[in-house]
Order: C-alpha cells, then structure tokens, then sequence
C-alpha cells in the first residue's frame, strides 16, 4: 500500500474493531500510559487555559479525567467508538460520534486541538493534519502517541501480524515534526521521544508474551499554525 505506513485491514475493519466493550473499558485508565498522558498535561496546561478544546479519540474520558474542569472554556471529545462515548466519564465533555479524518465541524472551531494514542491507527497523516488545520482557530496541535521502537506494539506486532488492526504505525517525534514542516500551514513547536520502564506483569490481558521488563516509548510534539498561514 501506498503512502507513510499501513493498515492491516481496511477503515470499515478499524471501525468494527473500536466498538467493542471490552477494548473501550480499558481505556478508562492509562495504564501503562498513565504517566505520559500526565506528563504531557502538565507541561501543555498552557495550551488548553480558557480554549475551546477538541480531544480526538478520547471516547472513554481518561484524558478529560485528567485535567481540571475550570481551566478550559470548552471541551468536544469525536471518536468512532459508540462503546468509547457510552462509557465516558467526564460528564462536562460534549461527546461526538465520528472519524477525525471526517470530522463534523466548522472552520476554526477549535483553539487547540489533541489527539492521544491514535495516529498511529492511520497510515497517512496528511488528510488528517489538513482537516485539522480547518478546523484550527490559529491554535495549536498536541499530539501523542506509541513512539518507534516501544516493545509492546513491536512484539504485539510479530505476534499477531497480519491479523493486527490498531495502533501499528509507530513514528517518532523526528518523524511528525519533519512531515508538519513538508505541510504549508503547519510547522513543529516542540517534539519530544520519551522512554518508560514497566514490568510487563502489568499489562493486563495481554495478548501475547513479553519479557519481565519492557520500554514503552511514546512522541509528543506541538505542531502549530504558520506564522504567515
């Protein structure tokens, strides 16, 4: 397939495998994701104080969870899981159903916009960074998600290949600020690797084996408007 990276299915297959329960349930905490997702908002809390916010992909309400409600104007959470929203646990976020690929808002709706843990789902970035700059009110862009080489996507991936749908593109921080730089409204504030040591006896239900340690490697970047855009 053409194109930055792959699918192991197609979108209809993506869809159908974001609906079920169980998955959605286990986004109700971080896990082993906890203390990025807790790094990351506390070194952004600038970027979400009095914005008009949109999380994508943040069905079950982990991420809301974890910012205090006063400190943002406005929070929209989109995800294709029904499973994900049904569940969801920040009561003050407005919950919509749909593809951050398609998404159903207006022109500069939002002023910061994130995405946690699913870009690496999709295998091109560009139609997504471009609906995202539509819907960007001159914001910014904080994106996080499984970095190249974290040991746990990469084993899933040789255990499971070719019946894997989610979470597979694996890039780098390098990588997302190079391809924000390559698009013409777009450039990379700040990107970050990060690295974090578990013991694999705490990933629950685990699909495959694993050795007793693991690193766990996440990006985190901050893309932003153009200046000039």
């Amino acid at each position: 397939m053409s194109g930055d990276g792959y699918f192991t299915g197609d979108e209809k297959s993506l869809f159908e495998y974001w609906q079920d329960e169980e998955r959605a349930q286990k986004f109700l905490d971080g896990g082993t994701r906890t203390d990025m997702v807790k790094y990351v908002l506390k070194k952004d809390t600038h970027l979400l104080e009095q914005s008009n916010w949109l999380d994508i992909g943040g069905g079950a309400g982990f991420i809301q969870s974890n910012v205090g409600i006063d400190l943002y104007r406005m929070a929209v959470v989109l995800d294709i899981s029904l499973e994900g929203l049904r569940i969801h646990i920040c009561k003050e976020s407005q919950r919509i159903n749909g593809s951050f690929k398609s998404p159903p808002f207006r022109r500069d709706a939002f002023d910061t916009i994130s995405s946690f843990f699913c870009l690496s789902d999709y295998p091109e970035l560009g139609e997504i960074l471009t609906s995202f700059v539509r819907m960007a009110n001159g914001g910014h862009f904080i994106l996080v998600d499984y970095g190249k080489g974290d040991e746990y996507w990469e084993n899933r991936k040789k255990a499971q290949s070719p019946s894997l749908i989610g979470n597979i593109n694996l890039r780098s921080a390098e990588y997302i600020s190079q391809y924000a730089y390559k698009h013409k409204n777009l450039e990379a504030q700040e990107s970050e690797d990060k690295e974090i040591i578990v013991e694999a006896k705490k990933l629950k239900n685990r699909l495959h084996s694993l050795p007793a340690i693991i690193k766990r490697v996440f990006f985190h970047a901050i893309i932003r408007m153009k200046q000039n855009s």
